[in-house]
Formats: structure tokens, sequence, C-alpha cells
């Protein structure tokens, strides 16, 4: 599957952060998206130290499920 101009710039910026936001489970690319720009981000570091690419990717994901999960235990 072709990604969309939003999916391709949000894979291709490196020295930015960003969030991924899109539909429910299997409709809107989220994980593929993320999973592209951190390969990308590995292989293309740009400005990132030389050695140090993978310790530039911080990725925090959750989903509604987890959150709901998360609230009936407080």
């Amino acid at each position: 599957m072709k990604n969309t101009n939003s999916q391709d710039r949000a894979i291709k910026t490196i020295n930015k952060n960003i969030a991924v936001n899109a539909g429910g489970a299997g409709t809107g690319g989220k994980t593929k998206v993320l999973t592209e720009r951190f390969i990308y981000i590995l292989e293309n570091g740009g400005d990132l130290e030389e050695g140090k690419e993978i310790e530039s990717i911080v990725a925090i994901t959750f989903t509604k499920k987890s959150n709901s999960r998360n609230e009936r235990k407080n």
C-alpha cells in the first residue's frame, strides 16, 4: 500500500517531534508510519550524531482499550 503525502511527511521528518493520529486499529497505518519513520531516521540520520541515531528515537503508543483498563485500575 502506497503512503499518503501526510504519511510520507511524517516518515521523512527527522529533526522535529511528531504525533501520529489516525482512525481505529487497522485503518490508519499508524504502526506502519512509525516503523518506517524509525528505519528512515536510522538510515538518514541527518544532523544526528553518528552512532547515536537509535538513542534519538522515543516512541510512546497506547490504545483506547489500554486506556480504559488504566482508568478501571484507578
